[in-house]
């Protein structure tokens, strides 16, 4: 009788051992599964502001009294650069990228922008390290009207005609280490395409 209640709690606890590995090893799964999903919606969601951008017409009164930008500038300026940041969803958005953005001052053919979303004020060392740079502020239903929903970290490309030849569009300022600004300024030739990507 014993004997059998020994073997019984050494069943028990071999099953318990075996549940409880079973249980971990389901909870790591879970986790990673999750992180992959919300990777794959972050990289969802990009792509969809990206795709639906490219090729949308920027009306040229939103141009003109939204971010500032004259009618008699098309001799000179052959595109914009618009940057296009929401501070109260990403509050880290205007904290680096400034050597190159700055280095596009070297084509003079591409104005520079920047166009903050909302209320949030522009920090005074972004407002510095910004040279050469226009700086607006738009409501969120200006924007939603004009280009639709956007991601807090958007800029986008636009030609003479006001078409958007590049977007991108991001929930922070660095999360896939590459800079669409670097890769305007290597299509434009005025940056090497060893500056497009900070990660292998």
């Amino acid at each position: 009788m014993m004997r059998n209640r020994r073997a019984w709690d050494l069943v028990v606890a071999v099953l318990l051992v075996v549940g409880s590995l079973w249980v971990w090893r389901t909870i790591g799964i879970n986790r990673e599964l999750r992180a992959t999903l919300q990777f794959m919606a972050a990289l969802a969601e990009r792509s969809t502001v990206r795709d639906r951008l490219v090729g949308r017409r920027v009306p040229s009164d939103f141009l003109r009294e939204s971010i500032g930008i004259p009618d008699d500038d098309r001799d000179v300026v052959e595109a914009r650069l618009l940057w296009i940041v929401d501070l109260e969803r990403c509050a880290n958005c205007l904290t680096s990228g400034f050597a190159v953005w700055n280095a596009l001052a070297a084509d003079p053919s591409v104005s520079r922008h920047l166009l903050v979303i909302g209320e949030g004020e522009v920090p005074d060392y972004a407002s510095r390290a910004l040279r050469g740079t226009t700086i607006a502020a738009a409501s969120r239903e200006e924007i939603d009207t004009v280009l639709g929903p956007l991601l807090p970290d958007t800029k986008v490309l636009v030609d003479h005609s006001g078409t958007i030849l590049m977007s991108d569009s991001r929930t922070a300022a660095s999360e896939c280490g590459w800079s669409f600004e670097a890769q305007v300024g290597a299509l434009r030739g005025v940056l090497t395409s060893g500056v497009i990507r900070s990660e292998p």
